[in-house]
């Protein structure tokens, strides 16, 4: 009796985690670019909360097993005649009419899919600097003033910040590439749920 009353906690917390990134995306198309401060914080909670190395991740916590879609891995290509090689990362970028940026992951082809750890752990860009979805998502919620501001950003958010093939910022565009993945998989975990509840 007493997990299942957790278990129906936990559900509502995570529904109210993607109601919360459904409205910080909403404000982003309408200009509100600082809305991914408080949005890193609810990717946290539901992907990479952790105490003392223990995974307390909303997610985790409700599906221990669950596996996500993994993002297309880091392609090297090499121009025609050139010895350099270059890095075909996991993104794109398109900037729309009324020059709103929105960046969004490709995903493997064909699908694959990752549990939480491995998912959270997986590199998107060597350039700046190599970066996971958990450094993007750890160092603006922690640092960036999505639940905490530092004076010192440390190395991830500072090349993030110096970094973007826009006006905005890699910190900005990574973490609404993220939201909108999870955006997706809360609305289907939600008409889940819902469906499990009729």
């Amino acid at each position: 009796m007493a997990g299942d009353i957790v278990a129906q906690r936990r559900m509502e917390a995570a529904k109210d985690c993607f109601r919360i990134i459904d409205s910080c995306l909403s404000c982003y198309y309408h200009g509100e670019s600082h809305m991914y401060k408080p949005l890193a914080t609810q990717l946290r909670m539901l992907l990479c909360d952790s105490d003392r190395g223990e995974d307390k991740s909303l997610l985790h916590r409700l599906f221990p097993d669950i596996r996500l879609l993994a993002f297309r891995r880091i392609e090297w290509q090499r121009a025609p005649e050139s010895p350099l090689a270059f890095a075909m990362e996991p993104f794109k970028i398109v900037k729309k009419k009324n020059d709103l940026e929105i960046a969004d992951w490709d995903m493997a082809d064909p699908p694959r899919r990752l549990g939480l750890p491995e998912w959270r752990e997986q590199v998107v860009t060597y350039h700046p600097t190599e970066l996971r979805i958990v450094d993007i998502i750890r160092c603006v919620a922690d640092k960036d003033g999505g639940a905490h501001y530092d004076d010192k950003a440390g190395h991830n958010l500072a090349a993030m910040r110096r970094s973007g093939p826009t006006e905005l910022k890699l910190n900005v565009l990574f973490l609404i590439a993220t939201g909108r993945y999870v955006q997706r998989l809360g609305r289907q975990m939600i008409e889940d749920w819902e469906r499990q509840a009729v």
